[in-house]
């Protein structure tokens, strides 16, 4: 089992503004991967051709031409064409053991794919080429992954390490962050990993502890620990620098929505079973939620903390990661 990302992809129209987007979400059994309109919140295509074995995390490039899509049983990378929605190249070449979480870097120069192994490393795809240039070494079993939006920093979460590796763009491990200030509570499978768009936090959900830690970045501490639910497993943060929205893998499943200002949760949203993979659209107006036991996907209005809708025609089995354009989180 593995924790992903949602991703979203933009669509131009003429005048250069983004009419609509699509959403993509892996489905780990189904072998495929799912395209929703995120204007009618339905799915128009599911792709299988190119898909790997056990698809896993989802990211999509900020320009929001290509989704990279890690195939976890078949240890390589599945790299789609948004505008046909068909799979145009599959890296095998440095990939793997056990490709996880995959986040693209706000730059679009880089995608970084954590290989969850002991010890683990992360694959560092160059998309000019398609090709990986850099594997770097990590902790144990790491599983989410996030680039901080001046592309500088990569931080990766090892849950079995218990510490978050903190990479210098694109391949120097610079720091590992254990620990916090209450250390029986923090760090206790670390999982997902979400930078936040100021650029001086980091926020890291700990599946044990049932808590997120906050981490500062310019020292690569952590200086705060939010408690959330149970098993907290994914992890975004908002454009608006407001809020970050934490999966809850429990049933019936739940999402904490934590102030970024207070350092404290303010809502929590009940959606279906085993939510794991979240991602947010890039004007922060909706969050969708991949739930893995129940083959569907939860919309959630951010202004309300409600869920408006939930997908699940052409989702599953087992939804897992999604995929939007600039949603930074894990996995």
């Amino acid at each position: 089992m593995l924790l992903t990302s949602l991703g979203v992809a933009p669509q131009a129209s003429a005048g250069g503004k983004h009419e609509h987007l699509k959403a993509y979400v892996s489905n780990g059994t189904g072998n495929s991967v799912s395209v929703i309109d995120t204007r009618t919140n339905t799915v128009i295509k599911v792709i299988t051709a190119g898909i790997g074995l056990d698809p896993e995390g989802v990211a999509v490039t900020p320009n929001g031409k290509r989704a990279y899509v890690a195939n976890s049983s078949s240890n390589s990378v599945s790299v789609i064409d948004t505008r046909t929605d068909t799979v145009t190249t599959t890296i095998s070449s440095g990939i793997g053991p056990d490709p996880f979480g995959v986040a693209a870097a706000p730059d679009g120069r880089y995608v970084y794919v954590t290989n969850a192994t002991t010890p683990g490393t992360v694959s560092v795809i160059d998309t000019r080429t398609n090709t990986v240039v850099f594997k770097v070494a990590v902790g144990g079993d790491p599983i989410g992954v996030s680039v901080t939006p001046d592309s500088r920093r990569v931080y990766v979460a090892n849950s079995q390490s218990n510490s978050v590796s903190v990479i210098n763009a694109p391949s120097t491990v610079i720091a590992t962050v254990y620990g916090g200030p209450d250390a029986s509570s923090s760090g206790s499978r670390p999982t997902a990993v979400a930078a936040a768009w100021d650029r001086r936090h980091v926020y890291v959900t700990n599946g044990n502890s049932k808590n997120v830690s906050v981490i500062k970045t310019h020292r690569n501490a952590i200086i705060t620990t939010i408690p959330v639910g149970i098993n907290p497993i994914g992890a975004v943060a908002s454009q608006d620098q407001r809020h970050v929205y934490v999966t809850n893998g429990t049933t019936p499943g739940t999402v904490s929505v934590i102030n970024t200002y207070r350092n404290k949760v303010v809502a929590t949203i009940q959606v279906e079973s085993f939510p794991f993979g979240v991602a947010i659209t890039p004007d922060h107006r909706r969050v969708y939620v991949a739930n893995i036991n129940s083959n569907s996907v939860s919309v959630i209005d951010t202004n309300t903390n409600t869920v408006v809708d939930t997908i699940r025609t052409g989702i599953g089995p087992d939804p897992e990661g999604v995929g939007i354009v600039h949603s930074q989180g894990s996995i």
